[in-house]
């Protein structure tokens, strides 16, 4: 993933990329006829149930497209109109002055996927205990102190300890390192923080984006393009959480830490390939704090 740049406006000090997380969230599917559970452990993460619905192979990887797609997914959005109510009651979907365009239009984009479905009201859960535990290592005592033990070696300090293991897997290479040049210019500078508890008030689905990616050249040597390559499905789904940081904070011209708890707005991207119930692995990206 490509690494973007945003200032990013919270109580904590932050270096001014967003940081792609590659942390791994297990999901709910169910999966027809059967209803097995299929238990994946992850580093810190809880592991969560899978629950998946798949509908009947079509047979290849090439799913339908144009006017034949819409017809495809408006006929699931109408089989599936009860789950949409449930949605509404459960406040599944993020507030908006078009709250009935913006929910339906994601409801749709969510039956895209021609062999899996997610639970949302499970994903959303999921989700919540994802941001909490990465935030949480990233702003940690723990992390800060293996920074600087990486600093002081004559080499490369592989992570040892698993706070610091589980921030490495989470981040991009470049992101990792980025972050840990933050993390030791605020050392340096008398900064230090630390996230003591993360409250989340609130957490609903913001937006959903399908989107399909080929997996060969659609393209042939001379430059014609060539019809039924299959492709993988996926699905970004950005979550707007409202939560509260309660944090220690140490400055440089006081040798006291003082709790600090302030209120934001964060928005948080979750990925997966969603080709077949199977695929489903959720990749984690914040992408910026709105308040």
């Amino acid at each position: 993933m490509r690494v973007g740049v945003r200032r990013l406006p919270s109580l904590l000090p932050r270096p001014q990329r967003v940081y792609h997380h590659g942390k791994h969230l297990t999901c709910f599917a169910r999966r027809t006829p059967s209803s097995d559970l299929n238990l994946r452990a992850t580093s810190s993460l809880e592991t969560f149930q899978r629950r998946q619905f798949s509908s009947p192979p079509n047979g290849h990887d090439v799913p339908p497209e144009g006017f034949q797609e819409v017809l495809d997914t408006l006929a699931r959005v109408r089989a599936r109109k009860e789950l949409f109510e449930e949605y509404k009651s459960q406040c599944v979907f993020a507030p908006s002055s078009m709250s009935w365009l913006a929910n339906w239009l994601m409801f749709y984009h969510l039956n895209r996927p021609q062999s899996t479905q997610l639970d949302l009201i499970e994903f959303i859960q999921g989700a919540k205990y994802a941001m909490e535990t990465t935030m949480t290592a990233m702003y940690s005592r723990q992390f800060a102190d293996y920074v600087a033990r990486d600093a002081e070696a004559p080499g490369p300090l592989q992570p040892d300890c698993e706070t610091a293991e589980m921030v490495e897997r989470s981040l991009e290479t470049v992101s990792y390192e980025a972050f840990k040049s933050f993390v030791l210019q605020s050392a340096s500078a008398g900064i230090r923080a630390e996230m003591k508890k993360i409250e989340v008030h609130s957490a609903h689905l913001l937006s959903v984006q399908y989107e399909r990616v080929a997996k060969r050249s659609t393209t042939n040597s001379s430059g014609a393009k060539v019809l039924g390559v299959p492709v993988d499905e996926r699905l970004k789904l950005a979550v707007l959480f409202d939560i509260t940081e309660h944090v220690s904070m140490t400055m440089p011209d006081s040798p006291d830490a003082e709790e600090i708890a302030r209120q934001n707005k964060a928005i948080w991207q979750f990925e997966s390939k969603v080709t077949k119930p199977e695929d489903i692995d959720w990749i984690i990206e914040p992408l910026h704090l709105t308040a």
